[in-house]
């Protein structure tokens, strides 16, 4: 599930999105075998928007200028 194993990284990916004004869509390269895949889609969903809001919360607190040093 999205984030599970590397939520840092996960961050900086969707950090970098923002950067780049990405406004597309986001595929999740799941293979839910043992879980109901609708549950898991929506688990993803949920993720990555909590993610995407602390990679803005990153991004406000001056992520960037500190990378430009």
């Amino acid at each position: 599930m999205f984030g599970s194993v590397h939520p840092p990284m996960a961050i900086e990916f969707l950090r970098w999105l923002q950067k780049v004004r990405f406004d597309g869509h986001i595929y999740f390269d799941t293979f839910p075998r043992n879980e109901d895949p609708v549950r898991e889609a929506e688990y993803n969903i949920r993720k990555v928007k909590q993610l995407w809001k602390r990679a803005a919360a990153v991004r406000e607190a001056g992520i960037d200028a500190l990378l430009a040093k």
